[in-house]
This record gives C-alpha cells, sequence and structure tokens, in this order.
C-alpha cells in the first residue's frame, strides 16, 4: 500500500507496474492472436481468389519515360548524363549548362521504354513433363 515510508511506497509502485505491465502484455497477446488468424484467413482467401481468377488480359504494358542531357564534344561525339524522370529538373540543368557552358552545344532528350509483360500458361509443359521455354 502507499503510505508515507518512502521504501513501501516503491515496493508498492513496483508492483502496480509489474501488474500493468502483465495486463498489458496480455492484452496484446490476445490481439497478436486476433490479427494472425485474420492475416492466416486473408492468405487463404487470397489463394484461393487467385487460383480461381485467371487475368482476362495476358500482356501488361509498362512504359516509363526518362530525360537525360547531351552535350556535343569540341571533336563531334555527344556525351550524355545521367538519367531523370523529371522534365522541369532537366529542363532547369540544360539552362544552367548552357549558362556554364556557352560554347558548346547542348540538347535535352527523352527515352521511352515500353515493356510488355505476360504471364505464360505452362501447365500443359508440367503435365507432360516438360519444363516452360
Amino acid at each position: 500500500m502507499i503510505g508515507t515510508d518512502p521504501a513501501e511506497t516503491a515496493d508498492a509502485l513496483d508492483q502496480k507496474a509489474e501488474f500493468a505491465a502483465a495486463e498489458l502484455m496480455r492484452d496484446l497477446d490476445s490481439r497478436l492472436t486476433q490479427t494472425e488468424a485474420e492475416n492466416s484467413r486473408l492468405r487463404e482467401a487470397l489463394a484461393q481468389a487467385g487460383a480461381e481468377h485467371q487475368p482476362e488480359s495476358p500482356a501488361v504494358a509498362r512504359r516509363t519515360v526518362e530525360f537525360f542531357l547531351q552535350t556535343q564534344q569540341t571533336d563531334g561525339p555527344w556525351e550524355s548524363s545521367g538519367f531523370m524522370d523529371d522534365r522541369k529538373r532537366a529542363e532547369q540543368r540544360l539552362a544552367t549548362r548552357r549558362k556554364n557552358m556557352p560554347d558548346l552545344e547542348h540538347r535535352l532528350v527523352r527515352r521511352t521504354t515500353t515493356v510488355a509483360v505476360e504471364v505464360l500458361d505452362d501447365t500443359a509443359d508440367r503435365a507432360e513433363g516438360g519444363t516452360p521455354q
């Protein structure tokens, strides 16, 4: 019990803190168990949905656009800078480069890359014991 004796007060506070910590740990353990059960249920539902659902479109196109600067050297070839995905930033760098090196030719270049990602059906190959190609 909390009283006027500092030692008794410290002991009582320690006991109270231990009790509160134990209650908190039980509560957290209960929540963790519930969360793990929910995660397992969701994983199972996702696996089942994935097995039942086949994509309608076999190919997904992914497109990236990058910008870079080129500077023509006095002997003719163009040297490239690193790639940037922000056109305004590339234009600012081009303006700075033109200001710092006015005697050379500079240009802004855009590179667009499109990649098609396709899911291949290899069930026939697996059924025959072969490997997908």
